[in-house]
């Protein structure tokens, strides 16, 4: 009987270690995709910008001609 709560406190110690594990990958991912939705953000902000202004000197080329 000793054996069998041995055996059971030592799967139980690896399945809460490989939680901690899973947990903290969550967060890591978590974490990530937080910047990347940042970088995502300021990258459409640039492209609105470039766009913005290349439609802006379309105009100038078109008015010139």
């Amino acid at each position: 009987m000793v054996d069998g709560c041995v055996a059971l406190q030592a799967k139980l110690n690896e399945e809460k270690a490989g939680r901690q594990r899973a947990e903290a990958t969550c967060q890591e991912k978590d974490r990530q995709m937080s910047m990347l939705n940042v970088d995502y953000r300021q990258m459409q902000q640039r492209l609105q910008k470039l766009e913005g202004e290349h439609r802006q000197e379309s105009e100038k080329v078109l008015a010139i001609d």
